[in-house]
């Protein structure tokens, strides 16, 4: 497939998707429109669009998820804590649409009687995300603000598509390739597709720490939060196979080239 102009075709995915769908889905009146406007990274050949608590939606003719050369390596990927979906407190892109940080914070959670257990406010998200050489990268700083221990659940749902830019945009393809069968092994789940090309194209995602519960379409983490305390997670979604290595140095070293490159082009 020939490429396109990354930009120009990030563009045109968030404006196309919002209008064509004003007639057929009602944003309700208790969800803030600022939530559905996108946020977009990019690095050579790879871009995403994200909403502004950092997750892509996979609902009909959502713009959001990777790209990777033309295709949409991850078209959905959903953060909850303890089954709810966190309040947004502040969403930033930086150095030049390089990086993205999501401020979140927990709403009000219930037992199943119906008893508050966790008061809004009381935990902190904060998730840092950048693209480097075909790898999304994300830091998952979590603090407990109260003066008291807490047991938390962060759920991540995610799913691969690997629809092309010509489908995200709403055109139908007679014949599609196969999706493969999943591999979740330990600390990490690869996601499939052999295309009518014959490429078979892969997202990888690895978590460090490995999560409680992990399948092809979610993990799970228990958090045993001290008062105060802060604790983090790493997450890796790296497409065909790149990345690897340990996760946390990975996320430390991509990082530092990512900036001196960002430096390096502004002071051109």
């Amino acid at each position: 497939m020939k490429h396109v102009n990354i930009d120009a075709v990030a563009r045109a995915l968030v404006t196309s998707g919002a209008d064509d769908m004003t007639a057929q889905f009602l944003v309700p009146v208790a969800t803030s429109l600022q939530d559905r406007r996108p946020r977009t990274l990019k690095h050579g050949d790879t871009f995403a669009v994200f909403d502004h608590n950092g997750d892509a939606v996979s609902w009909p003719g959502s713009p959001e998820g990777l790209f990777h050369r033309d295709t949409r390596y991850l078209s959905h990927l959903y953060l909850t804590i303890e089954g709810q979906h966190p309040l947004l407190l502040s969403s930033t892109l930086r150095d030049d649409n390089a990086t993205l940080t999501c401020d979140l914070t927990n709403p009000d959670i219930l037992d199943a009687d119906g008893r508050l257990v966790l008061e809004h406010d009381l935990v902190h998200l904060r998730r840092s995300r950048f693209l480097w050489k075909g790898v999304c990268y994300e830091r998952l700083a979590i603090r407990n603000f109260d003066e008291r221990p807490h047991q938390i659940t962060l759920k991540l749902a995610f799913s691969a598509d690997f629809a092309d830019l010509f489908e995200v945009r709403g055109a139908r393809r007679e014949r599609r390739g196969d999706m493969q069968p999943p591999e979740v092994k330990g600390d990490r789940v690869t996601l499939a597709y052999l295309g009518l090309d014959g490429r078979r194209r892969t997202t990888t995602l690895r978590f460090d720490p490995g999560p409680q519960e992990i399948s092809a379409g979610h993990a799970s983490f228990v958090l045993d939060l001290a008062p105060r305390q802060v604790r983090t997670m790493v997450i890796e979604i790296a497409c065909d196979g790149v990345g690897g290595g340990p996760l946390r140095r990975g996320f430390g070293v991509a990082l530092r080239d990512a900036r001196a490159a960002l430096r390096r082009s502004s002071a051109r």
